[in-house]
Formats: C-alpha cells, sequence, structure tokens
C-alpha cells in the first residue's frame, strides 16, 4: 500500500513526482492476483482511498489510474492517511491471509498531530503490516519517522522530489527483506510470494 502525502506544501508538480516515483517502483513487480497487488491512498486535510488492492490486477491499468489522481493541497494529516490504509488491508478490498502485507508512507513535512499519527501507524503494526517511512525535504520530523516506520532500518530520505527515484532500489530491497539471505534484486521476490504493497 502507498501512502502518498498530497498536502499543500507540496504543490501539483510534486506531487506529480510522488506519483511517478510510486509508478516507476511498480514496473518492478508482476502484478496479478497470485502476484503482487497494489493499493494506493492519499491524504492531505483527510485520507482518500484512491484504489484497493482488489481494484486492479495489471500494470497498465494501474498506470492509468495514477495518470487521473488529483492533488488536493490542505494540511498534513498523516494520521488520516494511515487510518485509510488500515482500512484497506481488510480482506474485502483484496488482502489476502496469506501475503506480506507493506505500507509505504510518503511525507515531506511533520503531521498535524505526531501522537495520532504513531498511534495510526501502530495500529498497522499490529495487523502484521511492514510499514516503511520516506522523508523527503528538510522539514521532515525523523522522530515521527522512525515512529511510523515498522523500525529504523526501514526509515528513508531523500533531499527532494527531485531525487526520489535514486532511492527506488533500497526501498524495494526493504520490501523484500526476510524472504531471501543475502538480499537479492527484488523484482526476485516477486516470483515465489504473494505479496500485498499498500503506500
Amino acid at each position: 500500500m502507498f501512502v502518498l502525502d498530497a498536502s499543500g506544501s507540496e504543490g501539483v508538480e510534486n506531487f506529480k513526482k510522488e506519483l511517478n516515483f510510486t509508478a516507476e517502483f511498480m514496473k518492478g513487480f508482476q502484478i496479478g492476483r497470485q502476484h503482487v497487488q497494489f493499493g494506493l491512498v492519499t491524504f492531505s486535510s483527510y485520507g482518500r482511498s484512491e484504489f484497493y488492492f482488489n481494484t486492479y490486477h495489471d500494470l497498465q491499468s494501474i498506470l492509468h489510474k495514477l495518470d487521473t489522481i488529483q492533488y488536493t493541497g490542505g494540511s498534513t494529516h498523516t494520521e488520516s492517511g494511515l487510518s485509510s490504509a488500515k482500512f484497506q488491508f481488510y480482506s474485502h478490498h483484496g488482502a489476502r491471509p496469506n501475503a506480506q502485507k507493506i505500507a509505504i508512507v510518503l511525507t515531506d513535512g511533520q503531521s498535524y498531530s505526531t501522537s495520532r499519527t504513531i498511534q495510526k501507524a501502530n495500529e498497522l503494526k499490529d495487523m502484521g503490516v511492514k510499514v516503511i517511512s520516506l522523508g523527503i525535504g528538510s522539514s521532515v520530523s525523523q522522530a515521527e519517522l522512525m515512529g511510523i516506520a515498522t523500525d529504523p532500518q526501514h526509515v528513508f530520505n531523500v533531499t527532494n522530489f527531485d531525487t526520489l527515484n535514486s532511492i527506488q532500489y533500497e526501498i524495494k530491497t526493504a520490501a523484500c527483506a526476510g524472504w531471501y539471505s543475502p538480499p537479492v534484486k527484488p523484482k526476485l521476490c516477486t516470483r515465489d510470494f504473494q505479496t500485498d504493497v499498500q503506500d
């Protein structure tokens, strides 16, 4: 599950760069009912479910949807995005009991309520979701990113939106960690495992 910041601090062009990062990430996986499933949430003043795990079952349909997602602007209510993500991990939205569940949270700022954000992130972790946090720029709170993520090894930072794609490999490796030892190229993790990836 991707959980993408769409707040006012980003602006429409940087939001498009988030969507491009998401699209490039997804291109590295085999997508389908028996392979990787993706869902997506955006958040600003509220969380919004853009599509569920069982909405699309092929890459082209997802890429078409990504081209249509609108930038909303507003406050940074990261907790609302995490709450919407939690809702998506229920089985009636396509989450599978035998699939590893992953949430990848992107943000360029500090949330409206750090305590509620960490609370909602913990609720995801209690459901067995691996949570990866990715901070963009200098306005993020490292303490909050640490509170969102499963552990310090799942916290990442980039200096700006233009460098997002430079961290693709690291994020994919973190998402696939635990399936292979030593780590191998992330694309291999789609061959033998069913995975729900949700940001």
